[in-house]
């Protein structure tokens, strides 16, 4: 076959359009009847007979339906077909469908939709959501998480594999739709022999490539079970409330230990307003290509060691807003707050851009 060495305009158009629809493939509904067609296809692939299938309505809930249905096999559990599994979707399926779109794309090609396509879904659906929840589960739960980072990995190759076809890549179709269907049906998976837990599926909210929600939790299983996330920041549900009902004080968003907590809840507080609750006060300005940067104190507030809150107000063109990072207190202009905040006076330099992106 004839190797793709370009694509159409028409196609490069539809690459937003495949990223959209697996993104919302993530958190649609589970058909159940699909999911147990999935599983059982998947067991059969693996020469294992058709399973008892028992599905949770959240991977914790299928993780204690696991213990109350046999405590004692536990452990057993972890080496039976988890790897299996694994092995038949990566080396079996992947990795066979990964080496026929590489053999019929051009490889500048492949290099260039790969970053489009892949390296988008993978940001939203894996690192996001493998990141992001990993520190959240406890130690009982560690078997949830291996499969829920597995499986949200595999919506990226999905959905990779489902637009290389549209332009024209030959697949093993059985193999295809085998890998296909097991991904989007099944978010999550306790494999025994002859009888298997799985997941529905959660609601997943996104704001602009993070997960955030400001009226419910951002991830959201059938049964309530889910995680709070305000611009892709995990947030106990406590201080979750406190952020979105606007109890929260100024001067406790400064306070936050977890900085990206603390940069995430100014964004939803908005930074003016805090500022202006604590005495913020310009002491500095400069003008730069892209904008004009400001040097902020806060006046009325203090850190433990006595040392006044100085904030460099900065135009990020990207995200076009600005952003406030905490500098030193003892910087006295924006040239000298960049300096700190850039590490710049380890290597003797000003800062100084000619452009900003």
């Amino acid at each position: 076959m004839k190797k793709i060495t370009k694509l159409t305009p028409k196609q490069e158009a539809q690459i937003p359009v495949y990223i959209k629809k697996w993104v919302d493939l993530a958190s649609q509904p589970m058909d159940g009847k699909k999911a147990v067609k999935a599983v059982e296809d998947m067991y059969e692939s693996m020469g294992e007979e058709k399973p008892i299938i028992i599905i949770g309505t959240s991977p914790r809930n299928a993780y204690f339906l696991l213990i109350l249905k046999n405590k004692k096999s536990k452990e057993k559990l972890h080496s039976q077909l988890c790897s299996q599994f694994y092995s038949q979707l990566h080396s079996q399926l992947h990795s066979q469908l990964y080496s026929q779109l590489y053999s019929q794309l051009y490889s500048q090609l492949h290099s260039q939709f790969y970053s489009q396509l892949y390296s988008q879904l993978h940001s939203q659906l894996h690192s996001q959501l493998y990141s992001q929840l990993y520190s959240q589960f406890n130690l009982q739960l560690n078997l949830q998480l291996k499969f829920f980072y597995l499986f949200y990995q595999w919506y990226g190759w999905a959905g990779y594999y489902d637009y290389a076809k549209y332009i024209g890549v030959k697949f093993d179709e059985k193999k295809l739709q085998l890998f296909t269907d097991f991904v989007v049906q099944v978010p999550f998976i306790i494999p025994y022999k002859k009888i298997t837990f799985i997941s529905k599926k959660p609601k997943i909210s996104w704001l602009e490539g993070n997960l955030h929600s400001e009226a419910d939790m951002a991830i959201k299983y059938p049964d309530g079970y889910g995680f709070h996330f305000l611009h892709g920041i995990y947030f106990d549900e406590k201080l979750w409330q406190s952020i979105v009902k606007r109890t929260i004080s100024a001067r406790e968003v400064f306070k936050l230990k977890n900085a990206e907590q603390r940069v995430a809840a100014i964004k939803v507080l908005g930074a003016e307003k805090l500022i202006k609750e604590l005495g913020g006060k310009v002491i500095d300005k400069r003008k730069y290509n892209y904008g004009i940067d400001y040097l902020i104190e806060l006046k009325g507030f203090k850190d433990g060691t006595g040392e006044p809150y100085k904030f460099l107000k900065g135009y990020d063109p990207a995200e076009k807003d600005y952003v406030y990072i905490r500098t030193h207190p003892r910087v006295k202009n924006v040239q000298e707050a960049h300096n700190f905040c850039y590490r710049l006076q380890m290597f003797n330099v000003d800062y100084n851009p000619s452009l900003r992106t």
